[in-house]
Parts: structure tokens; sequence; C-alpha cells
């Protein structure tokens, strides 16, 4: 039986704060395309079911195994998506399991290190103007952006030109059409590498995807235009088009594999036929917990002056509670052994500071 802690929801207009219900049914959309959680209501309402409204997988904790969905809610997401016109919505809901391997750990391991080789080899390639777009994709927090980041920063992409441009530069979140044409023109020139982090609000915006399809285009001559009056351009005194030769790295935390819909899908074969695509492969709960092991084993944690002993006990902790933490990945890592530090290694203080900052619901003494 699997138990949800509502950290804030709201049913029936009604106010959810840190409370825990029988959980019924995880995350899903309703036709009008609300996140909710179905529980049992008997403590709310006295009925046998209760829908509570949250905005995200922040908003709530599941304890224990999560039951079986008799109806998919991919059906439901992609009703709501037609309805809404999100692109982004026919995702299919994170609740639903990720199908895992036969593999053993080792192989597991092999695979992810592997592909975590090939993008290093291939952001080099970008740097050196070989490999003109390439997308890549994982959960977050696993290292994507670091490792690419570290590649460009070697010697060379860290000089600058005589107008003081970088070779590289490295935009993150949202990003309206005309500020991604705007970065586009920085780094048009040849040898310039653009990496777009964690910006997927450019699958909404058709003109956005129309942009990167020029400039990810295979063709002889990559022009890029921007057909309509702008006093933003003219401002800065770019031009209504020009000639792309840089490169374009997109990263992204969107499990491609589980995308549906036929627009998301065809936007995505476009933008796929034009360039080079990785999946990272880290993407469930045992991927990660292998990637973050390999890490910790390999020095992740070196520059905190902490003692063996407390680095184990970290990982101990980490381990014991990792279908609990907010999020799951190598920033959760980070942030405990920042509350260790703080705390001079005192386990029992540090143990309390991490559950209630980075779980958000009562500690469990047993």
């Amino acid at each position: 039986m699997a138990t949800v802690t509502i950290l804030k929801g709201k049913s029936r207009g009604k106010t959810i704060r840190n409370q825990t219900f029988t959980l019924l049914q995880g995350l899903h959309v309703t036709a009008s395309g609300k996140n909710v959680i179905t529980v049992d209501g008997t403590k709310l309402y006295g009925r046998p079911k209760a829908q509570i409204v949250v905005k995200s997988e922040k908003d709530f904790t599941v304890t224990g195994e999560m039951p079986v969905i008799k109806k998919s809610p991919v059906a439901r997401r992609v009703a709501a998506a037609k309805k809404t016109n999100n692109i982004l919505a026919v995702i299919e809901d994170s609740s639903i399991p990720d199908v895992e391997t036969n593999e053993t750990d080792k192989e597991v391991l092999t695979r992810i290190n592997r592909r975590f080789e090939i993008l290093g080899k291939l952001t080099l390639g970008a740097r050196h103007g070989d490999i003109l777009a390439m997308f890549v994709t994982g959960a977050p927090g696993v290292g994507k952006t670091y490792n690419v980041e570290q590649s460009l920063a070697e010697t060379g992409m860290i000089d600058k030109f005589e107008n003081s441009k970088t070779r590289y530069e490295i935009v993150s979140g949202a990003m309206r059409p005309i500020a991604m044409y705007m970065k586009m023109y920085e780094h048009a020139d040849a040898n310039h590498v653009l990496v777009f982090d964690d910006c997927d609000s450019v699958f909404t915006e058709e003109e956005s995807l129309n942009l990167l399809k020029a400039a990810l285009d295979t063709s002889e001559k990559r022009k890029i235009y921007w057909s309509s009056e702008s006093s933003a351009l003219r401002k800065e005194e770019i031009p209504n088009d020009f000639e792309f030769k840089g490169s374009i790295i997109f990263i992204s935390n969107i499990n491609f594999r589980k995308v549906r819909g036929d627009r998301m899908r065809g936007h995505l074969a476009a933008l796929m036929s034009r360039a080079h695509f990785l999946d990272l492969t880290v993407h469930t709960f045992r991927e990660k917990m292998l990637r973050i092991r390999d890490l910790v084993s390999k020095g992740m944690l070196d520059k905190y002056t902490l003692s063996k002993k407390c680095k184990k006990e970290i990982m101990e902790f980490l381990e014991k509670n990792a279908k609990a933490f907010n999020s799951l990945d190598l920033r959760t890592v980070i942030k405990l052994a920042d509350i260790a530090k703080t705390c001079k290694e005192n386990r029992a203080e540090w143990e309390e500071i991490a559950h209630i900052s980075l779980m958000g619901n009562a500690m469990n003494y047993e």
C-alpha cells in the first residue's frame, strides 16, 4: 500500500498542506488540464476517493509501491494537450515507471559512462566545427551541462576575438523567438558554439522551431531570417537575415523515448534529421543511483574537507532515503555535503536538517 504526503495542494478550494493519505492513483492530468493525485478521501470528505490538485512533482512525496493505474494517463494528457494547445503536455506522465532492462549494474554503468565519453567527443567536434548540431537528453542533475561546459572551456574556446565575443555561450531557461534569433546572430561565426540548456519552451513556439530548423539545416549555407519588424533588432543593429556558420548544442531533460502526440513527434523528427542525437540513457531511478554512486566513488566529494566516515554516512543516508528526496540527482549529494560541513559532521544534526530541507516531509524515526 502506497501513501502520499501532500506538501502543498488543493481540493475543492481547500488548501492541503503536509497531510498524508492512502494513494489510489499517482500524478495524472484531467481533461481540463489539471495535475491531480487521487487519494482515499475518507478523512477529507468521508468518501472513498478524492482528487488533490498539485502544481508539480515537488508538491508531494510518495512512500511505498505505486498502485497499478487501470487507465493510462497518456490518453488524458493528450486530450488535455489538444485543449490547451500545449505541445509539451503530450510527454508521457512521469508516474509511469520506465521499462527496466535485464542488464547487470556493471553493464548499465558501462553503457552510461560510454555515452558520456561520446558526449565529450561530440562536443569537441562542435568546438572544431565538425559537428554542426547535437541534441543531448537525460535526467536532470546527472552532469550533462557540466560535461559539455568542461569540453568547451578547454584551451582555445576561452580565447576572445578582437570584438570581445567569446567563442561559446550557454543560455538557460525560457527563451522567446526574438531572443533566440539575437543569440544565433551573436554566435553566427564559424567555430562558435551556442548551447541551449533546458530551453524546452522552444517546442511551444512555432517561430523558435523554424529558427532552430534553419540553423540546423544541412545545406551548404544556413540562412536565418526574421521576417517581422523588431525594435529590439534595430536597437542592437542586428539585420533581419544572416548566414549562420556556428554549431548548436541543445541539452534537454525531456525523455524523448516517452514523447507522444503526432505534432510533437513531427517537430522532433524534423530536428533529429538535422542533428546528432545522444540519449545519455540516465532516466530511471536505478540509472540515476548508479551514476551517483560511480561519481562519488571517483572523488566527487574530494573538494570537501570531510572525513571518509562522513562521506560514507552521506551515501548511506542517500541510499536509505533515495525515494524520499524532492529530487534525486548529483545536486542532492552536493547539498548533503554542504549540510554535513555546516554541521561539522554531526550526523544527527545534518540528517535532521536534510530531512527538513531536502525532503519537505516529516522525519521517520523508525
